[in-house]
């Protein structure tokens, strides 16, 4: 059977590219140009082409003959051409930062992000959240749509997949088909579902998936694909690959990315036609999905929801959109360009409540819009959501990070747990739950429940991110130990081996080398949170309160200009969690806990009525100051 012309690598068009980030830097592929923190400069067309072809696969093997075919198109060249391209590239990461090029042998290349990990993973998780709030919205609609008398919810045609004639291709496309019906009927659908879709389906559907399933060797390949059939949008693109030994777990895989990026799709569509049915509305958002899918790219996101409010100011899809993406591009954009966009946000959030005040994911902008030190007001308007709508989406998701940080472990489980029921597939969602099931001592569920996670989603970061740093709040060496030696090589690679040698020279008691390794300038997050209980164990409290300076940066001005300033400055930083850990009880008894507290903004939430859990049930001395505080 010949392959599907689907299946072609087709030659890069510098031309058509989007800009795009890589490392410490940003590419404008029209303009060839490059800026990062410590200049510009212009790359060479070829040798664009290849970073491009490496940032699309970040993190995978990109071979030697896929080089060829995308960045040549298909012309042969010497190995030296290759070569030479791939130097030059090194040369350009040392001097951007923030990734390198590895030499995989007998295989090819991958591009990897080395830079500070502190943020990355919590900055994707929180892209991820704010597509899906806007996605959300039309989820919201769908379910008022089929209360009303209005048309027919949008009908999906899922086509069987073709595949290569041995049995195990045509055997794993049919395991596939199944597991991605099933996992969208068991998950938030709200649209119809034609399966296996006949030519007459696909002729009157909304949404079509297709498939191709291959064999080759010891690994199985299978390209998906889902288009918006009314403007031919490519909603979602992915090619997966598995070894034999793993293939069972790959319909599994491709069903729980396929239903959550395809409900999304759907709610758009419904929300569009429940205000005006504009096609072209529709495929500028669902263009947004598609780079945040394969690129997780806040930049480009937030480029389409600006010309997509130009257009359709009148739409609360646009609204919300812009409000959203302008939160978590933020950090992204020119310092000098954030106090006008931020003002543009607000105002399109505040237009988006006005417009579906019975949605309550519309009231969550309003917090990534303004200083994390508002966290007290933050609440009071996600929980003013949850009231207007006890189903909203992504609020009680929204809710339970917020409380996560501020050290209501136990409430913030609560929200976790409610948001998964509703969403059991979906990556953030399930890494919320785990993180919160580690902090509170509920290790083997986590556990469980993190295997799930992980057979779905293999590449995850995030689950692996949020899993070790739980164990960081927990102060427990050994199950971090134990996580970290089963994670994937390449996975939080700088991360891993900080926090194995950390461990490593806290196992064998030298002071002096754990000390060294927790106070370096390039030690990055996760390592300095494991650090905090190791250098208190070993009895080094002011090696501990050092890389407590550092874990806990100051987000509190004198005033609250000033407060946005440094926001504007910092869009990330704010409260951790880590100041109510379990890990930093030790640093409560410290004078400089208070001076912590308040730098972050923790104390100026905890000064309401809203005391962190390590004041119940059995307090800790530091309460009944915090609770002094709250009465004057």
């Amino acid at each position: 059977m010949d392959r599907p012309a689907s299946w072609r690598n087709f030659a890069i068009d510098v031309e058509a590219e989007r800009p795009f980030r890589v490392g410490g830097a940003t590419v404008e592929p029209v303009s060839r140009e490059a800026s990062y923190a410590t200049g510009k400069e212009r790359i060479q067309p070829q040798t664009l082409k290849v970073l491009i072809a490496l940032t699309r696969r970040k993190g995978a093997v990109v071979t030697r003959a896929e080089l060829i075919d995308s960045c040549w198109g298909g012309r042969i060249v010497g190995e030296d051409v290759i070569n030479r391209s791939i130097s030059i590239l090194r040369d350009f990461a040392q001097r951007a930062g923030g990734f390198t090029i590895e030499t995989v042998p007998k295989a090819g290349y991958r591009l990897l992000e080395t830079g500070d990990n502190r943020r990355s993973p919590a900055m994707r998780a929180a892209i991820g959240l704010a597509l899906l709030a806007i996605l959300a919205i039309g989820a919201w609609a769908a379910l008022r749509w089929q209360e009303s008398s209005g048309p027919e919810a949008p009908l999906v045609a899922l086509k069987p997949l073709t595949s290569s004639s041995d049995p195990e291709s045509r055997e794993l496309a049919v395991a596939t088909a199944d597991s991605i019906a099933h996992m969208m009927i068991d998950g938030s659908f709200h649209g119809r579902l034609a399966w296996p879709a006949t030519a007459n389906d696909e002729a009157t559907a909304d949404i079509v998936l297709t498939g191709d399933v291959r064999h080759a060797g010891d690994t199985f390949t299978a390209l998906m694909q889902v288009r918006d059939r009314r403007t031919g949008t490519v909603v979602f693109s992915r090619r997966y690959e598995s070894s034999s030994k793993d293939a069972e777990d790959l319909p599994e895989q491709i069903g729980a990315e396929i239903s959550s990026n395809l409900t999304g799709a759907l709610a758009l569509m419904v929300l569009d036609r429940r205000q005006s049915d504009t096609p072209d509305l529709t495929a500028d958002k669902l263009k947004a999905i598609a780079i945040i899918v394969s690129d997780e790219d806040p930049l480009g996101s937030y480029e389409i929801s600006r010309r997509v409010i130009e257009k359709h100011p009148k739409s609360v899809l646009a609204q919300i959109g812009l409000a959203y993406d302008t939160a978590f591009a933020l950090g992204s954009l020119p310092r000098q360009d954030r106090p006008e966009a931020v003002l543009k946000a607000r105002v399109a959030a505040d237009k988006a409540l006005r417009m579906a005040p019975d949605f309550g994911d519309t009231y969550a902008p309003w917090c990534f819009l303004h200083p994390p030190t508002q966290a007290r007001e933050c609440e009071d308007r996600l929980r003013a959501g949850m009231k207007a709508d006890p189903d909203a989406p992504f609020t009680p998701v929204f809710l339970s990070s917020l409380l996560f940080n501020v050290g209501q472990f136990e409430e913030s489980s609560q929200f976790a747990r409610t948001a998964l029921a509703g969403d059991p597939f979906h990556p953030h969602k399930l890494r919320r739950v785990v993180r919160t099931l580690i902090v509170l001592g509920q290790k083997e569920e986590a556990e469980q429940l993190f295997a799930k996670a992980i057979r779905w989603w293999p590449k995850h970061e995030g689950l692996h991110w949020d899993r070790l740093e739980a164990y960081a709040i927990r102060g427990d060496l050994d199950g971090a130990e134990r996580a970290i030696g089963r994670m994937p090589p390449s996975v939080l690679e700088r991360s891993r081996i900080g926090i194995s040698a950390m461990l490593g020279a806290y196992r064998l008691g030298d002071r002096q080398r754990l000390r060294t390794l927790c106070l370096a300038p390039d030690a990055d997050f996760l390592v300095r949170s494991f650090c905090l209980t190791a250098l208190h164990r070993v009895g080094d409290r002011d090696g501990a309160l050092k890389v407590a300076e550092q874990l806990f940066p100051r987000a509190v001005g004198r005033s609250a200009s000033e407060d946005e300033a440094m926001w504007l400055d910092d869009p990330y930083a704010g409260i951790e969690p880590m100041l109510s850990s379990p890990a930093a009880e030790w640093l409560r008894s410290e004078p400089r806990f208070l001076d912590f507290a308040a730098r972050t903004g923790a104390l100026r939430y905890w000064g309401s009525d809203r005391l962190p859990d390590f004041c119940r049930g059995r307090p800790e001395p530091i309460c009944s100051t915090l609770r002094a505080r709250r009465r004057t």
